[in-house]
């Protein structure tokens, strides 16, 4: 397990991946939950579904899209750190939500999978994306 003490709590789109962060499993959770009540917005129909980030939480840039119906939000999957039972649960919690939202089941694998070009990570993982918590730990 990694020590999140020094990040902030972070919700960003790295190229074709989201990555939500923060600095201890509490705010992950509340991060988790920012993420799905109030910055993601789901339009569209069926599998031309598409989410939008209203802002990341980080840059407050304006609106962007993180999964655009030329990336199908079913070729994403969500991943978390292997071996840590709070993020895998965190990763079930944040699928179900967003099969209740959207209508898609998104797939949870842990970070010793293979790489996907379309992931949601949660927390601290071996991703490169993930570097940025690993280096303030």
């Amino acid at each position: 397990k990694y020590d999140y003490i020094s990040v902030p709590k972070t919700i960003k789109k790295i190229g074709n991946k989201v990555v939500i962060a923060a600095h201890n499993e509490t705010t992950l959770k509340n991060a988790i939950d920012y993420f799905l009540n109030d910055l993601l917005v789901a339009e569209g129909e069926g599998t031309n579904k598409v989410l939008r980030l209203k802002r990341e939480y980080v840059s407050n840039s304006g609106i962007k899209d993180i999964i655009t119906s030329a990336e199908q939000l079913a070729d994403y999957q969500i991943i978390y750190a292997k071996g840590d039972a709070s993020m895998m649960d965190y990763a079930k919690d944040l699928a179900a939500t967003i099969e209740k939202y959207c209508g898609v089941t998104l797939k949870c694998f842990n970070d010793s999978n293979t790489v996907s070009q379309k992931e949601i990570i949660i927390g601290a993982t071996s991703r490169e994306e993930s570097a940025f918590i690993k280096a303030a730990s």
